[in-house]
C-alpha cells in the first residue's frame, strides 16, 4: 500500500509542473493528475488537513477540472480539514478567504482569521486578510492595526 505523504509529495510534483512554464497540453495532464493525487491522498489519509485543503485551495479557485461543486464543495472540504486538524492554520485562512470572497461573510472571515492569527502570530498574510476583512466590515481602527502588524514583519 502506498503512504499517503509520498502521494502527497508526488501530487505537489504534478501541480507544480502545471503552475510552470510548460506546454499548455503538459500542464493540463499535469493538472489532472495532480488532483488525482490528491484525491488518492485524501482517501488513504482521511485526516489530512494539508491535503484537504490543497484540494479546496485548488476547487475554490477553479483550477481543479472536479470544479462541479465550486465554492459549496471547497467549503465542505474545509470543514473536513479544520475538524482534522484544528490547528492548521492554512485550513482557517482559506476557509475566512472564502467566507469573506464568496460568501461576503465578513463577520465569519474575521473569526476565521483571528483563529488561524492565534495559531500563526507572526504571519503577515494572516494580517493582510484580516485586515481586509475588518476594513469591509468599516472597522478601520482593527484594520490599521493589522496592516501595522504586517508592516512591523
Amino acid at each position: 500500500m502506498r503512504n499517503a505523504s509520498t502521494i502527497k509529495r508526488l501530487a505537489m510534483s504534478f501541480l507544480l509542473r502545471a503552475s510552470s512554464d510548460w506546454a499548455a497540453r503538459d500542464r493540463e495532464q499535469h493538472a489532472i493528475a495532480g488532483d488525482a493525487a490528491l484525491r488518492y491522498a485524501v482517501q488513504l489519509q482521511p485526516d489530512d488537513a494539508e491535503s484537504w485543503t490543497a484540494l479546496a485551495a485548488r476547487t475554490f479557485r477553479g483550477e481543479s477540472r472536479d470544479n462541479e461543486g465550486g465554492t459549496d464543495l471547497a467549503e465542505s472540504m474545509l470543514v473536513v480539514a479544520e475538524r482534522a486538524d484544528p490547528q492548521y492554520a492554512p485550513a482557517k485562512a482559506l476557509h475566512a478567504a472564502l467566507l469573506l470572497e464568496a460568501r461576503g461573510d465578513i463577520s465569519g472571515s474575521r473569526k476565521k482569521f483571528q483563529e488561524a492569527i492565534m495559531l500563526r502570530p507572526l504571519d503577515p498574510q494572516l494580517h493582510k486578510g484580516f485586515a481586509k476583512a475588518a476594513e469591509a466590515e468599516k472597522d478601520i481602527q482593527s484594520a490599521r492595526a493589522s496592516f501595522k502588524t504586517v508592516l512591523r514583519q
